[in-house]
């Protein structure tokens, strides 16, 4: 936390000349302009967004914070190195929090990349995270290095426990072979988040999804509607 409020406060305020008709003057402007910058503040406040696929584990990486306009901030930066981020808001004890999301889709593995020398707390997360992604580990090990990470206190999330025994890419093959869970199933609201992750980042197709997830196609295509 304090290599993150160190380089907040060094290099966050950035001092832009501006021509206006007045003359020339200087502004204070918050921007974030490197990657040191963006890591530091992921170190702080950011996280690793895991979502529990069936075959596969879509990771997406996050930013959250009070202040809205940092987060936009964080956004325009991240726009500019190619990495794209979607704006949303949660309500948490009264409290409203604005978080910046990065799927695969958007290129969360690049924002991992560029951050991994970069990070100190959340550095085996996030070097599990890469690992993951380009197959080197499987679901199941890199479940097994977040746990760690909670057991020292470096994650908040609870110790989870999965079967998954297959890299990413082998789960990709699996989904797409049409392996089925059963059939009937209502989706929740965290269902439905995972089959946008899995439709955005392994490029599911309707049908596909219905059968990971049990349900018909036009179920699918219907939940995501609003997405579309």
């Amino acid at each position: 936390m304090q290599r993150y409020l160190n380089y907040i406060l060094k290099n966050t305020i950035k001092v832009e000349q501006e021509e206006t008709l007045d003359g020339r003057h200087s502004r204070n402007q918050r921007a974030y302009t490197t990657w040191e910058q963006v890591a530091g503040y992921f170190d702080g406040d950011g996280s690793l967004k895991v979502h529990t696929g069936v075959y596969a584990l879509p990771i997406g990486v996050s930013w959250t914070d009070q202040d809205s306009e940092q987060i936009e901030h964080v956004k325009e930066f991240l726009a500019r190195e190619g990495v794209i981020g979607r704006m949303g808001e949660t309500r948490q004890r009264g409290q409203t929090y604005y978080e910046l999301h990065v799927a695969q889709s958007g290129k969360a593995l690049v924002a991992l990349k560029r951050m991994l020398a970069l990070v100190d707390k959340k550095e085996s997360q996030v070097r599990a995270g890469i690992d993951y992604l380009e197959n080197r580990i499987t679901g199941e090990q890199f479940i097994e290095k977040l746990n760690e990470a909670v057991r020292l206190g470096k994650r908040s999330s609870p110790i989870r426990n999965l079967k998954m025994p297959y890299t990413k890419e082998e789960g990709v093959r699996l989904a797409r072979a049409n392996a089925r869970l059963g059939k009937g199933r209502a989706l929740t609201a965290g269902q439905i988040r995972a089959m946008k992750e899995d439709r955005d980042s392994l490029g599911l197709t309707f049908r596909e999804l219905s059968n990971i997830y049990g349900v018909a196609p036009s179920t699918a295509q219907r939940s995501l509607a609003k997405y579309l």
